[in-house]
């Protein structure tokens, strides 16, 4: 879920309509077509001042590198397409339970 649905929603973050609205507009201007709408209706519902603060934090936004061990993960042994052999747990076969039946009468 983009991170501006988040913060308009206050979904695991507290509620915050300027930082859903810089997050839309950091996706609008990598040429989401939906996220342009949705930081248009966040705009509305922003007052000036809120709105002139989150037009300077996308102007000052500096995105940070990615970790390498996040982009760089080694292939597994055997590749990603092989399925690895399951892990053999014996375990007890599980015993019937008797049922008890009542007696006709």
């Amino acid at each position: 879920m983009p991170l501006g649905i988040l913060y308009a929603r206050g979904i695991g973050v507290e509620q915050n309509l300027a930082e859903s609205f810089k997050w839309f507009s950091l996706a609008a201007a990598q040429g989401d077509a939906d996220s342009v709408r949705k930081r248009d209706d966040i705009a509305k519902r922003l007052d000036p001042q809120s709105l002139a603060a989150a037009k300077l934090a996308i102007q000052t936004f500096t995105p940070e590198p990615q970790p390498d061990d996040a982009v760089n993960v080694a292939s597994p042994a055997g590749g990603w397409d092989s399925t690895p052999a399951p892990a053999i747990t014996a375990k007890p076969a599980a015993k019937p339970i008797p049922i008890k039946r009542a007696a006709a009468r």
